[in-house]
């Protein structure tokens, strides 16, 4: 299981449009696996199901937010963008809610550049 981090920060304004949505993310996943599956590289027997895997991931860092007062009423699409890893690429998510204002971002590795703009977790 993913040990998300979030950081509540100041209004992110601009870029949104950059970055794909859930539902581009998820499309882009299975499209990406239906190749691996027809070229050969997953056998039947052990296929997983990584948008489902990613769509549960969205929802345990969601439900971590809501924990760290995020209340879920977003005026941005939750967005996705990835972080290098070992041998490959992680997904972490970013939305902004519209009561506060906050951008949520919840990344499954550190962003410690973020750590003096968080809000309400010290």
């Amino acid at each position: 299981m993913i040990q998300w981090k979030v950081y509540p920060i100041d209004p992110a304004d601009f870029g949104w449009d950059a970055l794909p949505d859930l539902k581009e993310t998820a499309a882009r996943i299975a499209g990406l696996h239906a190749e691996r599956v027809m070229g050969g590289y997953e056998s039947q027997d052990a296929m997983s199901n990584p948008v489902n895997d990613f769509l549960v991931g969205y929802l345990d860092a969601l439900k971590l937010a809501v924990a760290c007062g995020c209340d879920g009423d977003m005026t941005e699409a939750t967005r996705v963008f990835w972080l290098p890893m070992e041998n490959d690429f992680g997904y972490a998510f970013v939305w902004q809610q519209g009561s506060k204002g906050e951008t949520f971002i919840v990344s499954p590795e550190p962003l410690p550049w973020l750590d003096e703009h968080v809000h309400g977790l010290e």
